[in-house]
């Protein structure tokens, strides 16, 4: 009798626990139907007019252009023309490898011989200049102090006894976990 009595307490045993399973499972895909989502809705158009406009001038529609912290309003949509006629007379060249680049105020620039003028390019490692424009930030990565400005990071060196910064690609030799 002893053995049917552990075969009954094993049968009741493994029925509450699949009657457990089967109830956390049904609970579960009740709290976690998907709900309705309404349909996506456009946003409202940007309808700007600065303080001190009359309301018969028409407002903006298009977002604004944020660059180097100000906000530029415009009635059409702008897209970047990183291409420019001419520099700077205050240019200065920089020779990296075989290339020379041009830089002025943070920005440097490539000569571009179809179009005759020169385009804007990312700074490239290895370039020494002597001068950094104001708004520079400054990043600490344990004892080195990097000077970050419009997305290129500069290390402060001494070029021929005279403080400049180099160019520093920190992205290609931080390492990759």
């Amino acid at each position: 009798m002893c053995v049917l009595e552990n075969m009954q307490k094993n049968l009741w045993y493994c029925l509450s626990v699949v009657l457990l399973i089967g109830l956390s499972e049904t609970s579960r895909a009740q709290t976690h139907k998907r709900k309705h989502r309404a349909a996506h809705k456009p946003a409202a158009p940007i309808n700007y007019r600065p303080a001190g406009w009359s309301s018969s001038r028409s407002a903006y529609t298009h977002a604004p252009v944020l660059w180097e912290g100000y906000r530029y309003y415009t009635y059409h949509r702008y897209y970047a023309h990183p291409y420019v006629p001419a520099v700077a007379a205050d240019t200065v060249p920089v020779r990296v490898g075989d290339e020379t680049y041009y830089y002025y105020a943070g920005k440097f620039y490539t000569p571009v011989q179809e179009q005759n003028g020169y385009q804007l390019v990312k700074a490239p490692a290895g370039a020494y200049v002597y001068d950094l424009p104001p708004g520079c930030t400054q990043i600490h990565a344990g004892s080195v102090i990097f000077l970050q400005y419009n997305g290129d990071y500069f290390l402060p060196v001494m070029v021929g006894g005279r403080l400049g910064y180099e160019v520093v690609n920190i992205e290609a030799s931080s390492p990759q976990w």
